[in-house]
């Protein structure tokens, strides 16, 4: 037995113990304006030609449990959490994978063989070329690190970073793909949770990832 339910037909409203909950429901009599039940006894207030009389509450499990059976089972609706089949786990996963890749290519930077950090992304990759194409082999120029401070480089050098740069995208793209191999042969929900997405391995971490896929 609940201790406080109050029932507004009107609305559409049941609520029970302080919690209120729109719920679908018809009242039990005609003419119900609101129920009232507290500490083990209530009353209807009924309205009959414009006028509203209390009439007491003679049955707990015939006028006010139904009410509270209706309000625990859309409680229960609500609260219970939506658990994903498994194709529709694997696609939520797939989708996080693809998102984490997109993030990872355009945020990554390495430590370049030149001797400091660089960008590595696809623009990166698309300045250093167009450097070197202007550039002869005995030219210099100066160039902007991941932490934007100027250095003067070669055009050997800027070949050694979009190398290096070239390199770094393959990584992430076998990331990806193992990653993606794993989601796909999941056959359990709980084998897709278990699945931790990183894009920050390093090149061993990856070689050992690639021999246990």
């Amino acid at each position: 037995m609940k201790e406080h339910v109050t029932v507004i037909p009107s609305d559409k409203t049941i609520i029970v113990d302080g919690i209120a909950l729109p719920c679908d429901f018809e009242a039990h009599v005609s003419g119900l304006h609101a129920l009232q039940w507290h500490d083990g006894k209530g009353e209807l207030e009924i309205v009959s030609d414009g006028m509203i009389t209390n009439k007491p509450i003679v049955s707990y499990t015939g006028e006010v449990r139904p009410y509270v059976d209706t309000w625990q089972a859309t409680y229960d609706e609500i609260n219970t959490p939506v658990i994903p089949t498994l194709e529709e786990a694997r696609e939520t996963r797939l989708s996080e994978l693809n998102d984490a890749f997109e993030e990872a290519a355009k945020t990554a930077h390495l430590i370049s063989s030149v001797g400091f950090e660089i960008d590595a992304n696809e623009t990166a990759n698309r300045d250093i070329e167009g450097l070197t194409l202007v550039m002869s082999d005995t030219d210099t120029t100066m160039f902007c690190d991941y932490n934007n401070q100027f250095r003067e480089v070669t055009k050997a050098d800027l070949e050694t970073m979009r190398r290096e740069i070239v390199a770094n995208s393959q990584r992430l793209y076998r990331i990806k793909w193992q990653y993606r191999s794993q989601i796909e042969a999941a056959t359990t929900v709980e084998e897709l949770d278990a699945i931790t997405i990183r894009f920050d391995k390093t090149e061993e971490e990856t070689d050992e990832h690639v021999q246990t896929v």
